[in-house]
Order: C-alpha cells, then sequence, then structure tokens
C-alpha cells in the first residue's frame, strides 16, 4: 500500500529528471575512495535514471562499482561514515533524497525522500525533515524531524523497489526525535492522527560541533521557539531545550501550511561564547540580519 501511494504521487513532481548529468562528486576515508559518476537516462518514459558509484580500496587499491536507478535528478554532496557512503541528492525544489551506500557489502542499503537533510559533523547522524506526500491533509501537516544512526545502517535493510528494479524509498528509515509528541517513534507516511501536532520547522537542521545535541528553530506550541536536541544513541535523550524567542524576532511567522506562507527563514545556526546562540536570518531579497541571543542555564 505505501510504495503504491508513493509511486503514485512522487511520480509527477519528477519531470525534470530526464537529461540529468552528474557532476562528479568526491570523497575519501582511511579505508575508500567514493567518486560520483555521471547519472544515465534509461527510461525517458518513467523518467529513471542509472546511477553509478565509482569506489576504491585503498588497502589492496581494488576498484567496482555500484549502480542503482532512481529518480534523483542531480547528486549534491557525498559524505562517508565508516564503510557507508551517504549521498545527498535533489529531485525538485525542496524534495531531497539520501541514498545511503554499503561499501562493504557493494549495495544501496538505504534510499530517503525528505528535506533539509543534515549529517553530523561526525558523520554519524543523518537528521532531515519527513517527506510530505501530496494528499488532501498534506499542507497542514506539522514537520517531524527524523533521525538515522549509520552505526546502526546494517539493521536497515528496507529498500522497495518497483517492478522494473527502480528504487522509489524505505519502508521505514529512521526515527523521529522531534516534535515531543511523536518522539521515539518511527518514521511512517502521515496519517491524520499528526494534525492535532503543531509543529513548523521554520530553520534547516544545524548540529553542534561535537555532534551531540541538534539545533532549530521551530513554530511549535507558543510561538517562535529554539530547540535544542541532546542525541545519544540513535534518539533524543529527553533532555530538550526550548525557549521562545518571540523578543528577538520581528513579525510573527505563518505556519508553513499558511497559503501566503510568509514564515521566517532561519540560514544558519551557532553556539559562540557566552555561552550565545547567533541566528542568521535571512531578510528580503539577499539580505542577512544577525541575531545574538543569550542560552538559558
Amino acid at each position: 500500500m505505501n510504495t503504491i501511494y508513493i509511486q503514485l504521487l512522487v511520480l509527477p513532481l519528477l519531470i525534470t529528471t530526464l537529461f540529468c548529468r552528474t557532476d562528479e562528486l568526491h570523497n575519501s576515508n582511511d579505508i575508500y575512495d567514493v567518486r560520483i559518476g555521471s547519472s544515465v537516462t534509461v527510461d525517458s518514459d518513467d523518467e529513471l535514471l542509472q546511477h553509478i558509484v565509482k569506489v576504491t580500496e585503498h588497502k589492496n587499491g581494488e576498484s567496482f562499482e555500484i549502480k542503482w536507478m532512481d529518480h534523483a535528478a542531480v547528486f549534491t554532496d557525498v559524505f562517508i561514515h565508516k564503510n557507508y557512503a551517504v549521498i545527498y541528492g535533489r529531485l525538485i525544489d525542496q524534495i531531497d533524497t539520501i541514498s545511503i551506500i554499503d561499501l562493504l557489502h557493494r549495495r544501496l542499503q538505504t534510499f530517503i525522500i525528505c528535506r533539509k537533510p543534515s549529517i553530523s559533523p561526525d558523520t554519524r547522524y543523518i537528521a532531515y525533515l519527513q517527506f510530505r506526500p501530496l494528499h488532501p491533509f498534506s499542507e497542514d501537516a506539522p514537520d517531524l524531524v527524523g533521525l538515522y544512526d549509520l552505526d546502526s545502517a546494517e539493521s536497515h535493510k528496507d529498500i522497495s523497489r518497483s517492478s522494473k528494479g527502480w528504487v522509489w524509498s524505505s519502508a521505514s528509515h529512521g526515527t523521529i526525535i522531534f516534535p515531543a509528541e511523536r518522539s521515539g517513534q518511527k518514521i511512517t507516511l502521515p496519517d491524520p492522527t499528526i494534525l492535532n501536532i503543531t509543529a513548523y520547522i521554520e530553520s534547516g537542521l544545524f548540529w553542534t560541533s561535537d555532534s551531540k545535541k541538534l539545533m532549530l528553530v521551530a513554530n511549535y506550541k507558543s510561538g517562535h521557539n529554539f530547540v535544542l536536541i541532546d542525541i545519544q544513541d540513535n534518539k533524543a535523550t529527553g533532555a530538550v531545550k526550548m525557549f521562545n524567542i518571540d523578543g528577538y524576532v520581528s513579525g510573527r511567522s505563518k505556519s508553513s501550511g499558511d497559503s501566503n506562507n510568509s514564515a521566517i527563514e532561519i540560514a544558519d545556526i551557532q553556539v559562540i561564547s557566552g555561552p550565545q546562540i547567533l541566528l542568521v536570518l535571512k531578510d528580503s531579497g539577499d539580505g542577512r540580519r544577525e541575531i545574538k541571543i543569550p542560552l538559558p542555564k
């Protein structure tokens, strides 16, 4: 049921993928050298692309290729964590993909359709916003923040494939860490029960340098809130700090479901000396505005 649902709702969005070419991306760790080659159109009717990852093992110099098919229009970045390569892709505006490659067993491990993916500085965790399919209540659905732990990736062998062999999504790919009403639950397709939650993420997802905390700004419960989530062993520890920043942010945002969509837009979040947080807001045009806010004790 879920795979058919995703196929019907996502495919009409992906017209832009037909003749896409990916400039080669590259990354390396102590074990592997990974290069992302060009994507080749294999079925113009389905807007289907074949992707090639070229891998070299440093220890013995052996090279091999990993191939799979999906609808990712362009790859934007690649990271390596131990025996896994993480490849960011873009379908269309505001719809991203995460392809997780098992380099040891030479296969695609997990494929995630999402928004705003963010990998931790130690490359262990990937945080992202759950993708909202086009369904009657999608515009009013809250933003759910998911967390994928690459140290537990072996347990996520959950690729869904069509009859032609192409990948569209994983059935289960991470744990919800925000908002609190759904923390600890598995990421699934949205259902009507989430409509009683008001949580709209107004920033990207930003990590502290030690990879132990995730930072974001959300329109949640009582206006604009800075949220600091402690992360440990693939979950939010429950030590979530949240405080209202309406006094620092001019104007009130609308929810991401509102028709005029005038939410504030946070370009960056940093923890600086003090301790303080530094919010970098995007203003109209290309303007940027920095706001320093003291962290509560």
